[in-house]
């Protein structure tokens, strides 16, 4: 963590989770994908957009560099697996389809998330227990009804949205979800 810290420029003073926010790369940018693994590879290759293969590589790309600099070894070495969401295997392909976890024994001491939603990508880091991000896009257009931004599948039933300012009532709704699981 103490490389984490010094990035943030805290000089070691940092308690709780560190958070970098990944921006979604600009049109024509360049794809680096040489840290990711075969996995992470084929699924950029997978990927039919553009933009959406670029903000794949750099959403995955950006914690395998954070954590290499943790971790004293290069970024493409640094030995990630999925946490199971459950005991039984994904009926589609049998794998693990959980969080994404540091492998092995430096899995214990340094946690990590990784969240993208069309946009940036968000990214928590945190010594010695787990740590969660979420980012959600903030909804516009079919699908939200005149009451102020509140999601019409969502009704009335939607705590903190209705004691938001009007302006802010999209950005609260959108929190919600993130809200929710915890």
């Amino acid at each position: 963590m103490a490389a984490l810290r010094a990035a943030a420029g805290s000089g070691g003073a940092v308690t709780g989770p560190l958070l970098w926010l990944v921006p979604a790369p600009e049109a024509g940018a360049p794809l680096d994908a040489s840290v990711l693994d075969e996995g992470e590879r084929a699924r950029v290759a997978a990927l039919r957009r553009p933009a959406e293969r670029a903000l794949y590589a750099a959403a995955h790309t950006a914690p395998r560099r954070l954590l290499g600099g943790c971790l004293g070894m290069a970024a493409a070495q640094v030995p990630l697996t999925r946490l199971a969401c459950s005991a039984l295997p994904c009926p589609g392909c049998g794998g693990p389809h959980g969080r994404p976890a540091v492998a092995g024994p430096p899995g214990e001491e340094l946690h990590f998330s990784l969240s993208h939603s069309g946009g940036p990508a968000l990214l928590a880091f945190a010594a010695a227990r787990p740590v969660g991000a979420d980012i959600e896009r903030v909804p516009r257009g079919p699908g939200w009804s005149g009451r102020g931004g509140v999601p019409a599948h969502l009704g009335a039933g939607r705590v903190g949205v209705p004691a938001a300012p009007v302006s802010a009532r999209p950005s609260s709704s959108a929190a919600g979800p993130a809200r929710r699981p915890a």
